[in-house]
């Protein structure tokens, strides 16, 4: 399967007008997408949308690289070098918010997936990589889930 651009910035914009509406005290979203996509009263937010039914995995995708050609760092991994305060992942079809503080999921992310396989994601133009990682595995890192 290859992944158009278009619908999943879509799928992403979808994903923060719900942030929004549900967490009514982040401020507008920052124009400059590279740091990350909103400010707010608890400190910088880097949204990641899933658009997954939570029953249908048991596991979180955490994209590592984002453009393999360049090697630029995706995800957690780049929230945290960006020292993003907040890593989000929203099961958008669950909504279902599940808080990470960056600079403690990455570091666990590195040991975790020094023998785990990473999956390739085909997008029209760029491949990214990243790893699927069992919710459970990661558990004792959240910051806080919430269910709307």
């Amino acid at each position: 399967m290859v992944f158009d651009f278009k619908e999943q910035m879509k799928i992403g914009d979808i994903g923060e007008r719900e942030f929004i509406s549900r967490y009514p005290s982040i401020n507008a979203k920052k124009p400059d997408h590279r740091v990350f996509d909103f400010d707010s009263d608890v400190g910088s937010i880097e949204l990641k949308t899933d658009n997954y039914e939570m029953s249908k995995t048991p596991n979180f995708y955490f994209e590592k690289i984002s453009d393999l050609k360049s090697m630029k760092l995706g995800g957690p991994w780049r929230a945290s070098k960006d020292e993003v305060d907040h890593f989000v992942y929203f099961y958008i079809r669950d909504m279902t918010f599940f808080w990470f503080d960056p600079s403690t999921l990455s570091p666990f992310l590195d040991k975790y997936i020094l023998d785990k396989p990473y999956k390739s994601v085909k997008n029209r133009g760029w491949i990214s990589t990243g790893y699927c990682v069992p919710r459970v595995d990661v558990e004792h890192l959240l910051i806080k889930k919430e269910k709307f």
